[in-house]
This record gives C-alpha cells, sequence and structure tokens, in this order.
C-alpha cells in the first residue's frame, strides 16, 4: 500500500485498522476519540491510505487552531479542493468568509425581560448563511463524479470549546454541530465518508450541551494503549532500528514498558531513543530475569 500519509514507523493496530474499513466500507462515518500521544492521527492517516488504495479520493484537514466559522469553513474547503472541488465556489467561499471574519464581532446586546440575550447582527447573520450557501454549492460540484470520498477532521471539539468562550459562542457551537450534521447526511452525499478524530470527546462535549443527536450518524469509537505483549514487540522492533540498534530481550523490553507506565507508542518510543542515546560502556550481557544487564541498558536504570 503507498504510503502517502502515514508514517513507515506506524506500528500495529491491525484490528482497529481491519474493523475501521470495513465500517467505512459499509457507509458508515467514525468519531475516533483518545488522548494525546495515543496515535489517533496516525491511524487516520492509515486509513487514508487505504481508501486512497481502494480508488478513493481522499483529504485530511485539522480546525485545532480555527478562531472562527469562516476559520473552520476555510479549513473544510481546502479539504475539498483536494479531491477536485471547483477553484471558481472555492474562491467565492473564500470571499464570503472573510466578508464574516469581518462581522463576527460584530453583536448587539438587547435586553428581554430579566435577563441579557448576545446576538449576531443582521449583517453578521447574513454572511454567514451566504458562507454557508457557498459551501453547499462547493461540495455539490462534487457529486456529479460520484466517486468515493473520504474526508478527515482532526481535532473539531478543540475548536468548538475555543469558540464557545467567544460571544454568543454556545449558539454559534450549536449552529455549526447541526449544519454540519446536515451536510454529512445529504443525500447528494451518500459516497462521502466521515472521519472525525478528536483528543477532547466530541461525544462528552454535546452530551454536556443536549445536543447528542447532532452526531449520531457517527459511530463512536475508542482507542487505548496497546495491550502488553505488542508494546513488548513494538519497543523490541523500536530498539532495533537506526545506527544505535540494541537487540534488547523480552524481560528488558517488559521492563521499559512497566517504567512507562502507560505504553503508549510516542512514550515507549522516547524511552527506547533515550537509551540508544547511551554511549556504550562495554559488550550488553545475555541478560535474564533473575541476571543484572550491563551496558546502556544498566545506565538507562533498567533491568537491575
Amino acid at each position: 500500500m503507498e504510503k502517502i500519509y502515514s508514517s513507515r514507523d506506524f506500528y500495529d493496530r491491525q484490528w482497529e485498522q481491519r474493523h475501521f474499513q470495513d465500517l467505512l466500507s459499509r457507509g458508515q462515518n467514525i468519531l475516533i476519540s483518545a488522548p494525546r500521544r495515543v496515535g489517533k492521527t496516525e491511524l487516520a492517516y492509515m486509513l487514508l491510505d487505504w481508501a486512497h488504495s481502494e480508488g478513493w479520493q481522499t483529504a485530511y484537514g485539522d480546525v485545532q487552531d480555527a478562531k472562527d466559522e469562516a476559520d473552520f469553513l476555510n479549513e473544510l474547503a481546502k479539504m475539498l479542493t483536494k479531491v477536485g472541488a471547483s477553484k471558481g465556489a472555492v474562491h467565492t467561499l473564500m470571499e464570503a468568509g472573510s466578508t464574516l471574519r469581518r462581522l463576527l464581532p460584530g453583536v448587539k446586546y438587547t435586553a428581554e425581560g430579566h435577563g441579557v440575550e448576545l446576538k449576531f447582527s443582521p449583517e453578521a447573520e447574513d454572511a454567514l448563511a451566504k458562507v454557508e450557501r457557498c459551501f453547499d454549492q462547493l461540495i455539490n460540484s462534487l457529486t456529479e463524479k460520484e466517486e468515493k470520498l473520504m474526508l478527515c477532521l482532526d481535532e473539531m471539539p478543540i475548536f468548538l470549546s475555543k469558540l464557545c468562550k467567544e460571544i454568543n459562542g454556545e449558539a454559534r457551537a450549536a449552529h455549526i454541530l447541526h449544519w454540519f450534521r446536515k451536510l454529512r447526511n445529504a443525500p447528494d452525499l451518500r459516497h462521502v465518508r466521515w472521519l472525525l478524530c478528536g483528543s477532547i470527546g466530541l461525544d462528552t462535549f454535546v452530551e454536556q450541551r443536549g445536543l447528542a443527536g447532532t452526531i449520531n450518524d457517527l459511530k463512536p469509537e475508542k482507542l487505548g494503549p496497546f495491550e502488553l505483549p505488542i508494546a513488548i514487540e513494538f519497543v523490541k522492533r523500536r530498539a532495533a532500528l537506526g545506527l544505535e540498534a540494541l537487540e534488547m530481550p523480552d524481560d528488558v523490553a517488559a521492563e521499559v514498558v512497566n517504567r512507562v507506565g502507560w505504553p503508549l507508542p510516542y512514550y515507549l518510543k522516547l524511552m527506547v531513543d533515550e537509551m540508544q542515546a547511551i554511549p556504550p560502556c562495554g559488550e550488553i550481557e545475555k541478560l535474564s530475569h533473575n541476571s543484572r544487564c550491563g551496558g546502556r541498558f544498566c545506565h538507562a536504570g533498567i533491568g537491575k
């Protein structure tokens, strides 16, 4: 399989890959939630490479740095450009987004009853509606080809959490969620599969706000740390790479995993890389559970 997105260092997650491939092949949109450093983005890259090998058009976007609705929609537009969306429609959307961004700070404070309600100015509401219409036109430009598309959107919950802190942010986030669900389920876009990833759970975000219905088309999936046998094999394989390759016995690899605590690929890799960086001080002895180890393992405090 040609690697367009994924790294050659990606290891295992074989069951998850097969499971998600099956879901996507059967027309299911997926929501992957996992803490940082678990490897969810790399897994998403692997799925994009798989989809590409199956003849699908693919694109990846990250919206964690989006500050407002215009940024969010512009990132989606960039994704669609990669899969053949009309350049003219993209240009129109970008112009509408620039207008929206200028108007977003313009809100009105209107007293109603005993409270104060925050509302967009009519100009901002019109600009947002125009941006959404432009985006609909943009994605509709893809429907004539009827090619299978897989679109991966990363860190949407981070964007929504930031948006909620802005003026009238909760209502704006709810609007985005409702609009995005309508987009994902448009009859003309049944050939488009969506893969959403996040280090903050989108399911938790919407449940706390009574908006669970906005993601009920997404199949929620969790991604956790490596199981112990896989973590040990990962450490051994990682240690055998590079100019400072180490031949690491099972018991030493198991102790590395134990020292790391929570066996996430990122932290296991860091530990092995640190061990490889220790200058050698002699031949490494043959190790067992009942023997002391020499060389770099001793310097790293492993196996003592």
